[in-house]
């Protein structure tokens, strides 16, 4: 697989969607109206190996969940995880560039669906599950093997750890 050069000391972020990045997009649902949904302890894992490789080489990136969705469920698994979130997100680059203040480039996107698009084109890098929109896998960076919900996000993380590795071995 062909790796990108990335100055990882100029991104400032590491943003997520949530429904079909974290989950497979699958709700269910319990006859009392309560909704549950599936997560991949995979993915729970590469959080925790991406957050130990930024502190070990003095990357200080924003881990930050943007969904357009407004959950509970979504609130719990981002706190279980360590990451910011942010709910009720109706036009995702608009809330990146004014609220958030990045530019263009400073960030790494993960989404899946036409509601990242704008987002995923702004970005420096951008990562699809095999199982994204297919526009989404026409403008992504990298379309993954994995499938949203299935380790995605884990894989991301582990092909962004991995170029790191390579261009810090190319500087020496």
């Amino acid at each position: 697989m062909k790796h990108s050069k990335i100055d990882f000391k100029k991104v400032k972020a590491v943003i997520f969607d949530f429904d079909g990045v974290f989950t497979d997009n699958t709700v269910f649902v319990s006859s009392d109206g309560a909704e549950a949904l599936r997560f991949s302890k995979l993915d729970s894992l590469g959080i925790d190996l991406f957050r130990e490789f930024t502190q070990s080489h003095n990357l200080n990136l924003d881990l930050v969940v943007i969904t357009k969705e407004k959950s509970e469920i979504v609130a719990i698994r981002a706190k279980k995880l360590g990451l910011r979130v942010v709910q009720g997100v109706q036009n995702k680059w608009t809330y990146i560039s004014q609220e958030l203040l990045l530019k263009p480039n400073e960030f790494i996107y993960f989404g899946n669906d036409l509601n990242d698009l704008e987002s995923m084109q702004n970005s420096l890098m951008s990562f699809a599950p095999v199982d994204a929109h297919h526009k989404i896998k026409e403008v992504a960076t990298r379309v993954l093997q994995q499938q949203g919900g299935g380790g995605f996000v884990r894989e991301g993380l582990e092909l962004l750890m991995e170029i790191e590795f390579m261009e810090k071995g190319r500087t020496k």
